[in-house]
């Protein structure tokens, strides 16, 4: 595996068949905004800088924030809480949606994971955002 292609080439490749799905059947009522952040490594400066922008205008009670990283590994997860001090979980209906959808394309998701370190999500989860 090299590094950089699956962290996180893997995550803007998934971003840009999404991209093209939405464009083929585009969504109705639903804004969809497809952000690439970049520099996670690096203190997670592009999702701060996103955070910055745009969390004071993304109302937390319609706003869904899920982020795609590494998803070329063998083993795909849906982490349950991250916090490098203090661990922050993920609110339960977010995994439920996130679960159920693995379950209905038949993905099967390695269990359980909490994380140590910190992806852009853990940003979005300290702003309330599921």
């Amino acid at each position: 595996m090299v590094p950089a292609a699956n962290d996180n080439g893997t995550g803007v490749v998934t971003l840009l068949a999404l991209a093209h799905a939405l464009s083929a059947n585009p969504t109705s009522n639903v804004r969809v905004m497809l952000v690439s952040t970049g520099s996670e490594e690096s203190f997670m400066e592009g999702m701060h800088a996103f955070s910055k922008r745009y969390f004071p205008t993304l109302p937390v009670e319609r706003t869904f924030i899920l982020a795609l990283d590494t998803v070329g590994s063998p083993h795909l997860t849906a982490v349950r809480g991250e916090g490098m001090l203090k661990m922050y979980d993920y609110p339960a209906p977010a995994l439920e949606l996130v679960d159920s959808l693995a379950e209905e394309l038949d993905i099967r998701l390695f269990p359980n994971v909490r994380l140590r370190n910190a992806s852009d999500g853990l940003y979005a989860l300290k702003g309330g955002y599921p």
